[in-house]
């Protein structure tokens, strides 16, 4: 920004104009400086034509040199010689002018470049995991189509694990990125954790739904102790810590400040704009599957309100954490797979 000032302010064309042309400018200063010279010499060519006149009349020699002092021509040439003077300085400043304004160009396309480095950066740490996440999420559903084998009609059993290894890399590799800040209101944020589990629970332990039993059981490897408790382990780790720390690097501390300037990093996080707060919301919400829609856009106005309170990207992941961890137990125990 402070080079393109500069550059607009030294070459716009009337200041540019008035630099080299211009009556103050370097070309009317050397004008005038020339003229000046010109005039001095046009009297010191009077004088010796006065002192030439004297000597005639006082009967002096016929000297050549005093003859050819001062040519009646030199005013003419003098003149001639300022003209093209004054052209040649004319060219050398355009040609500086013009040097020195590419050289302003160039510096601010590498400001530019270089600016747009971080944007780029940041945009794909915040963006990225989560585009994985629903990448995987998508080719899970396509698999599911083509059936056949075990690991193709059940991808799930093999994805959420990549899923969990592969966006807690990308996490870990763009840390630096993120401003989680640090953990603001613990005991608020724990009692709207449990406070959202239970809304997500209510329908089957309060108004007596049906319960939902089919998704993601991993009993079936029961029979394969190893392979059952590492796939409980995965599990949890994606349920507690990589899909709160995903989603709310997306939802909250990408798109919630996005919606207000594309230059997301620079809002403050935890700054309210209505459009924003109701289109994540909404987005969170579409983002869950049909039955969860009404529990996941009171869940998305919540953490909004979350980040709007606390400001703190730490406090909206611990937030969620807390409401996944408390749901999975719950899982667990009710074996109603149909919540992971």
């Amino acid at each position: 920004m402070q080079v393109q000032c500069q550059k607009d302010i030294l070459f716009s064309r009337p200041i540019a104009r008035n630099l080299v042309i211009g009556k103050s400018g370097l070309l009317g200063a050397v004008r005038t400086l020339l003229l000046s010279a010109h005039e001095n010499k046009i009297k010191s060519g009077k004088r010796a034509d006065d002192e030439q006149k004297q000597e005639e009349e006082a009967g002096g020699a016929d000297d050549p040199d005093l003859r050819f002092r001062f040519s009646p021509g030199g005013s003419f040439l003098a003149e001639l010689y300022l003209q093209h003077l004054e052209k040649f300085l004319r060219f050398l400043l355009a040609v500086a002018v013009g040097l020195q304004e590419k050289r302003f160009i160039l510096a601010h396309e590498r400001m530019e470049t270089a600016s747009s480095v971080p944007h780029r950066r940041k945009l794909i740490a915040y963006v990225s995991p989560m585009a994985l996440f629903l990448g995987l999420l998508a080719l899970g559903s396509g698999l599911k189509q083509i059936g056949g084998a075990f690991w193709l009609s059940s991808p799930e059993y093999w994805i959420y694990p990549a899923q969990t290894i592969i966006c807690a890399g990308l996490i870990w590799r763009f840390r630096r990125e993120y401003d989680f800040g640090k953990l603001q209101q613990p005991i608020f944020v724990l009692a709207v954790g449990l406070s959202v589990f239970l809304l997500w629970i209510s329908p089957q332990v309060i108004f007596g739904f049906a319960p939902r039993t089919e998704g993601f059981n991993p009993n079936v490897f029961a029979n394969q102790s190893p392979l059952y408790w590492l796939t409980i382990g995965l599990r949890f780790l994606r349920l507690a810590i990589v899909v709160p720390l995903v989603e709310e690097i997306f939802w909250r501390g990408f798109l919630l400040r996005y919606l207000i300037d594309d230059k997301f990093y620079a809002v403050s996080f935890g700054k309210f704009s209505a459009f924003s707060f109701w289109s994540v919301s909404a987005a969170f919400a579409l983002a869950h599957s049909m039955p969860d829609w009404a529990a996941a856009f009171i869940t998305g106005m919540t953490y909004n309100a979350v980040a709007y309170r606390t400001k703190s990207l730490r406090s909206c992941v611990m937030v969620h954490a807390v409401t996944n961890l408390f749901l999975g137990l719950w899982i667990m125990r009710t074996q109603q797979w149909g919540f992971w």
